[in-house]
């Protein structure tokens, strides 16, 4: 009887919602989520990107659940880790690593909005952005303002006995927080931008075919309209740290883009052998033996390097392709490469031939035989290389 009453008062004016859209909100959250930067000084801010994000996640699954307050609090915090993460990467060298130990022991920590503070008069690229971007910084200290009055309560609609008599649509609750949870994950998703300019670069094919791989993905044009706007991402791309990481891409050569296709999605067109040995110097020199295994073998199918952890295919590979018919760990690298018969080995109905490079093995998989005068060449070749 206690665990009926304990339960009814558990429930007791929690009124779950279900949000509409949910999976392109989730969706939206998980360009964040996963763009991480390549940046040796402030590897730190991946740990902050992952977990702002998350705190999203959970303020979505907070407010179908009925709890509502704690939905924003989740809100809150994900703009106050965003924030922490530029001031830990954007404070003086000098200061850097003693706040970095601060707050990861629990000393003495400043809060939200000292740490703005503070990066508006040390923060290099924070007060630059914030000089190009004072609208955005001043819908940040807004949401940020409006968020603590749901967090503290300040009002009977946040108080939970309010839905005893007022329906959802006469709260407007869920507008309400659909509204704050689309700026929060706008706030996150420029203050991202503080770090690199990459998830904004990307999308630019003038820096895509200049760049080799980062750990960044671009941000999509949906979202960029959605969450950052034509204004705010005009007066980004006047800032400092925009352009100069523009001005330095701007310098390299340009890639053609099946050349592209190499550095970004391993994949390699027979049919544009020409000019790929025409810019194979814009390659990395892994990616120039995979090429040159490639053309060499003539029916290549796929060329696994790193123990398959890096595959390139080929503009010949069949694409009905059961994926089991694939190598998809080391161990079964490792067993193809070391087999007594290096050369031709039949790998379901196709063939597979190992070469070295230097300290680098390489399985070549292949729709014919090559003969022993390629193989000999080939490795040769590798050789020289």
């Amino acid at each position: 009887m206690s665990d009926t009453i304990f339960e009814a008062n558990i429930k007791q004016h929690l009124l779950p919602q279900q949000i509409p859209n949910k999976q392109d909100l989730i969706w939206d959250i998980q360009q964040i989520q996963y763009n991480i930067t390549g940046r040796i000084d402030t590897r730190i801010a991946n740990t902050f990107i992952f977990e702002s994000t998350k705190l999203l996640f959970n303020a979505i699954l907070l407010f179908e659940q009925g709890f509502f307050d704690c939905a924003y609090y989740s809100l809150r915090q994900a703009i106050e880790l965003s924030t922490t993460m530029v001031y830990l990467s954007d404070m003086p060298r000098e200061t850097q690593e003693k706040k970095l130990k601060d707050w990861n022991t629990g000393n003495n920590f400043p809060m939200h909005n000292s740490m703005l503070k503070e990066l508006k008069e040390k923060g290099g690229v924070f007060s630059n952005m914030r000089q190009k971007m004072p609208q955005f910084f001043s819908d940040l200290y807004l949401t940020y303002k409006e968020l603590n009055k749901s967090v503290h309560k300040q009002g009977i609609r946040r108080f939970y006995q309010y839905n005893f008599s007022h329906t959802p649509e006469e709260t407007n609750r869920l507008n309400d927080f659909l509204f704050y949870l689309k700026k929060a994950i706008s706030i996150v998703a420029i203050m991202r931008l503080s770090i690199d300019p990459f998830p904004i670069l990307l999308a630019d094919d003038e820096i895509y075919h200049r760049i080799f791989e980062t750990l960044s993905d671009p941000y999509s044009e949906t979202f960029i309209d959605k969450y950052i706007g034509e204004k705010t991402l005009a007066e980004y791309k006047q800032t400092q740290l925009f352009q100069d990481t523009y001005r330095s891409i701007m310098k390299l050569e340009k890639r053609s883009p099946c050349v592209s296709d190499i550095v970004w999605c391993q994949f390699i067109d027979f049919q544009q052998e020409e000019e790929i040995s025409r810019q194979l110097h814009l390659v990395s020199r892994i990616d120039q033996v995979a090429v040159y295994l490639t053309f060499m073998c003539k029916t290549t199918t796929r060329v696994y390097a790193f123990g398959s952890l890096r595959q390139y295919h080929t503009s010949l590979l069949p694409t009905d392709l059961p994926f089991n018919m694939s190598i998809h760990s080391s161990s079964d690298f490792d067993k193809y490469f070391n087999a007594s018969e290096q050369y031709n080995q039949p790998f379901y109905h196709l063939y597979l031939s190992a070469f070295k490079y230097e300290d680098n093995d390489f399985l070549v998989e292949h729709l014919k035989p090559i003969s022993q005068q390629i193989i000999h060449q080939i490795n040769e070749e590798l050789a020289k290389k």
